[in-house]
């Protein structure tokens, strides 16, 4: 076997430029997808963690019943001061926790003494929110945002900030209805403006303290409870500890996890992969054909050799042998040089700062960013290896095929 190989091994040496175009087309197709694959992996996480730090937590805790009656009544099902204490007392004995917090989403209008918008509302705790994404992950693109002592204080979204037309420190008017369904306002001041880059969001939304949202709803019940984690890995086995930790303690609660609220990202994921999967079809095709080509020219010129090869008692399934492994040699070879200048190209891009075009409902753009996955690496190293096997049983069969007179006596 070792002979074979050093004979595969030469004979993939003879026709250098051959050899050479064989292992580019090799190479193009392992970097192609390591760069892609790692761009894909870059701006999945980079997506990810946008909404988890931007909007959404690991987790979000809810009342039983409160996600099916969500666009009915979500007001009547909060979960109140009490059970609050008892719900983070056993939130907190769950390992993986970061932090806890309380929110309180309400909507209605929002006016500046001549014009009035519908806005989106949410209570929050400042500080919290801060350690969350606000200032990161949302951006503050005028003033500050809000601190535990801006009790009237109110950071509105960009669009919305525009519509208004006012200044930071001037005083609006928010309207909603209350719990109990009355109609109640009351007056904030504008403390910052922030861009969370999804337009439709920041163009509604806006965010006042946790005790000014619950005075103007007059209640003291929050809606939900957000979840923070120290890895989103963990997401879903800390899901699981908790709903087994809650129904054991006679909590009727209902919990979803970041990925089931999360339904832009999944649709961007599976365009992608789409894209993905016929990227590598294409690849497939590319190697399997330049591969080919260069096996079927090196019968083609090798016929009299296999022939005397033949006379001189090497069996049919030796030829064989022989052409796979000189298929398999290139496959091999191209296969380390891809690995090697797919991670060169991917560090290169990276490096480079460039930014990518906001995508469909963005506002702002993101950096461009390739990270170096192993499992696409393996993937492209397999690719080019049973590619160039597939692409050499053919010619190799032909080979092994050959009659010796006929062999020996092709010109």
């Amino acid at each position: 076997m070792l002979i074979h190989l050093k004979i595969a091994i030469r004979n993939v040496l003879r026709n250098k430029r051959r050899t050479l175009i064989t292992l580019s087309a090799i190479v193009f197709g392992v970097v192609s997808l390591m760069l892609f694959g790692g761009y894909m992996d870059y701006s999945f996480k980079g997506l990810r963690e946008s909404f988890i730090r931007g909007r959404s937590g690991h987790l979000q805790v809810y009342k039983e019943g409160y996600w099916e009656n969500k666009n009915k009544d979500p007001l009547k099902f909060t979960i109140d001061r009490d059970d609050y204490s008892a719900i983070k007392k056993v939130i907190e004995q769950e390992e993986h926790i970061d932090f806890a917090m309380r929110r309180l989403e309400f909507s209605g209008l929002i006016s500046n003494g001549e014009n009035s918008f519908i806005f989106i509302g949410r209570g929050i705790e400042p500080a919290q929110e801060n350690m969350l994404g606000i200032g990161t992950f949302v951006q503050i693109t005028e003033g500050k945002t809000l601190s535990d002592g801006d009790q009237d204080g109110v950071i509105l979204g960009k669009g919305l900030a525009e519509q208004l037309e006012v200044p930071i420190g001037k005083y609006l008017t928010i309207m909603t209805t209350t719990i109990d369904g009355a109609l109640n306002a009351i007056d904030v001041k504008l403390t910052g403006v922030f861009n969370t880059g999804v337009k439709d969001y920041d163009d509604r939304a806006l965010m006042v303290p946790l005790a000014a949202s619950q005075n103007l709803l007059y209640t003291d019940d929050v809606q939900g409870i957000v979840v923070v984690l120290d890895k989103t890995e963990n997401t879903e086995l800390v899901a699981r500890n908790l709903t087994k930790r809650f129904k054991d303690s006679n909590l009727h609660l209902e919990i979803k996890t970041w990925s089931e609220l999360a339904d832009y990202y999944h649709k961007v994921v599976d365009i992608f992969n789409g894209i993905y999967g016929f990227l590598k079809i294409v690849i497939a095709i590319i190697v399997i054909s330049s591969i080919a080509n260069t096996m079927m020219m090196s019968v083609f010129e090798r016929t009299r050799e296999i022939g005397t090869i033949r006379a001189l008692g090497t069996k049919r399934g030796g030829v064989l042998n022989l052409f796979i492994l000189e298929a398999l040699t290139l496959g091999v070879t191209g296969g380390i040089l891809g690995l090697f200048f797919g991670t060169i190209a991917c560090k290169a891009v990276s490096a480079m700062g460039l930014t990518m075009p906001p995508p469909p409902g963005y506002s702002q753009g993101y950096p461009l960013g390739v990270n170096i996955v192993f499992d696409v690496m393996v993937f492209a190293f397999i690719l080019s290896v049973v590619t160039s096997l597939i692409s050499g049983l053919f010619p190799a069969h032909k080979a092994s095929k050959l009659e010796i007179v006929d062999a020996l006596r092709h010109i």
